[in-house]
């Protein structure tokens, strides 16, 4: 059983691998993710993403109880603070908590009180923890039985690349939050523009508030802050010439791993998994480095044959290490690895 408040699509991708490897998965959500359209399967379920509310109660409870009936082996839960999906994790044999991050990276990420305590438990009770990266695994206490598995595109489908001679413009894609850097990002495309022979603009697709936007917005800038869709973030990673993270901190990044699914390269700050992710000899600055940032940039939009080399890197990137094959494999490892430390 797949538990994911928060991560549908990419719950939806991995019961897909695991069904594949000979399992029967069902799949527990939440209705509140805005932009996030998915097709769940008949014995899925969507939970209301509101706790007080009367509908959200009536849902869980009868599914309680079909699940303490079914008694899944296994259950995968998304690190979280709501107690249902913690309930319903623990009518599995054995429970794997997935951590996505593991320090708070601002106000919106950290928990309080009751909160903060129901999210601990998710750690504290799992018989294992499932990581992105080792980076992330690194951070994990060590008498926990800790694997790693592919972080995939939440976009799961093969896509229609273009050619890096068709690509324009250079994107950042994400929330509008400070440990994002957008205020670095703008002080990097300040300098770059004014040496770039191309048309190409800086294109922020951001959800969030103008108001979260750094105010040093440089010229050749678009602002699209009203929020996105997959399919709004798809159509902008796999036109541009690359995505920046210029990220003040991170675990690791799925915007990252989305734009190597588009043969798109990107450039990042040396936080993190950022630099663990990238193939070899793609940019990597120190956050803060205005020059390193803006060279990067310039090259890649001034040499065709650079450019063409990192969108090929970046493809085969995603296929080595995010694609299909990739997650099965890790997800075999995953189960063959509890299993023979006693987990399950």
């Amino acid at each position: 059983m797949i538990c994911a408040p928060w991560f549908r699509s990419l719950a939806v991708f991995h019961a897909d691998v695991l069904r594949t490897l000979g399992h029967d998965v069902r799949i527990v959500t939440s209705t509140g993710q805005q932009g996030r359209h998915v097709e769940l399967g008949q014995a899925d379920v969507e939970l209301p993403p509101r706790l007080k509310s009367l509908n959200s109660w009536s849902t869980f409870l009868p599914l309680n109880r079909d699940v303490r009936r079914w008694k899944p082996d296994i259950s995968f839960l998304d690190a979280t603070w709501d107690p249902r999906f913690l309930n319903l994790a623990r009518h599995a044999d054995k429970m794997v908590t997935v951590m996505h991050d593991v320090t708070p990276h601002d106000d919106a990420h950290r928990r309080h009180g009751w909160k903060k305590r129901t999210e601990s438990r998710t750690v504290r009770w799992a018989d294992a923890i499932a990581t992105f990266s080792e980076f992330t695994s690194s951070k994990i206490s060590p008498d926990k039985v800790n694997v790693r598995i592919a972080l995939t595109s939440e976009n799961s489908d093969h896509l229609d690349v273009k050619p890096s001679v068709s690509r324009r413009h250079f994107a950042f894609v994400g929330r509008a939050s400070y440990y994002k850097g957008l205020d670095f990002l703008f002080e990097g495309w300040s300098a770059a523009s004014g040496l770039l022979e191309t048309d190409d603009e800086l294109i922020v697709l951001a959800s969030g508030a103008l108001s979260d936007i750094p105010s040093n917005v440089p010229p050749r800038t678009q602002l699209r802050v009203s929020g996105f869709t997959d399919d709004e973030a798809g159509a902008l990673i796999g036109s541009c010439r690359a995505v920046v993270l210029p990220y003040r901190e991170a675990s690791q990044s799925g915007v990252q791993v989305s734009a190597f699914q588009h043969s798109t390269p990107c450039i990042t700050t040396s936080v993190g998994a950022l630099p663990e992710f990238q193939p070899d000899g793609h940019p990597v600055v120190e956050y803060g480095d205005v020059d390193a940032l803006s060279t990067a940039m310039v090259r890649l939009a001034s040499d065709n044959d650079y450019r063409s080399k990192l969108h090929t890197e970046a493809g085969i990137q995603y296929e080595r290490r995010h694609g299909r094959e990739a997650v099965m494999r890790s997800f075999d490892e995953l189960l063959r690895a509890v299993t023979d430390r006693g987990a399950i």
